[in-house]
């Protein structure tokens, strides 16, 4: 699996990352924004969503992928030690 990587992910602070995506959403909606986007893949009901939903869930996508990214700083940081 080839990930896609924003440009500018290495200057981005992991503490401001997590901060984003815990502004966003809690553990419990993360929890149902995840479920939702499982439910969509598997079922391939996306047009069943209005366009906020849509929406909310890219937006989603885009703070899940700062986290992983954030995470991975912060891995990368203790592994130099």
């Amino acid at each position: 699996m080839k990930a896609v990587k924003r440009k500018n992910e290495k200057n981005d602070s992991p503490e401001q990352a997590l901060a984003e995506f815990y502004e966003y959403a809690s553990p419990a909606q993360a929890r149902w924004y995840l479920w939702e986007m499982f439910k969509v893949m598997v079922t391939g009901s996306y047009g069943g969503l209005d366009a906020r939903e849509q929406s909310n869930l890219v937006y989603f996508y885009e703070r899940l992928e700062g986290l992983i990214n954030a995470v991975n700083l912060i891995r990368e940081k203790k592994n130099q030690i």
